[in-house]
């Protein structure tokens, strides 16, 4: 008994039905995607090398902060200008004073800047409850409060030992 194959040559496969899912499904996606806004909009600026002759120099009042950290990249001490702060609570209370927003967001927090100077081996979780400290809180209604808009950071320093 002789078994005969088909031509392979001959089978055509139709592309139009998978052609058609295929759109289908990009317009289902197209369709059920829904655009969310940014979680935390912050105007944070990177620091640069050195101003070019298009760039704006901010003429805010500058805020320095200083995190320091050990070693091992904990934070050891928190200090803005030349004062000591013991947490980033007490920052908060700080910054609430400078830009005067105990009843809501006040014209000073878009006038303030802060910039943050940070160790080389600062644990990055620190440097995010600073900006959490210094953008604003939730007040007892429920609001966000905004304190500070601008914040950037200093140029790093150079990694000391």
């Amino acid at each position: 008994m002789k078994i005969k194959f088909p031509d392979v040559s001959r089978v055509v496969f139709d592309m139009t039905p998978m052609i058609d899912v295929c759109f289908q499904l990009i317009i289902f996606f197209m369709l059920s995607l829904r655009l969310v806004a940014p979680e935390g909009d912050f105007n944070v600026k990177m620091p640069i090398a050195s101003y070019s002759e298009g760039q704006a120099v901010s003429t805010a009042p500058m805020i320095p902060i200083r995190l320091r950290s050990d070693a091992a990249g904990k934070l050891v001490s928190i200090q803005m200008g030349q004062r000591p702060v013991k947490s980033f609570k007490d920052l908060r209370a700080q910054i609430r004073e400078i830009v005067g927003a105990a009843g809501g967001p006040g014209a000073a927090a878009a006038d303030n800047e802060v910039e943050l100077d940070c160790d080389y081996n600062l644990h990055f979780g620190y440097v995010i409850q600073a900006i959490t400290a210094l953008s604003g809180y939730i007040d007892s209604q429920g609001r966000v409060v905004q304190l500070i808009e601008k914040i950037k950071f200093a140029p790093p320093r150079k990694k000391e030992g």
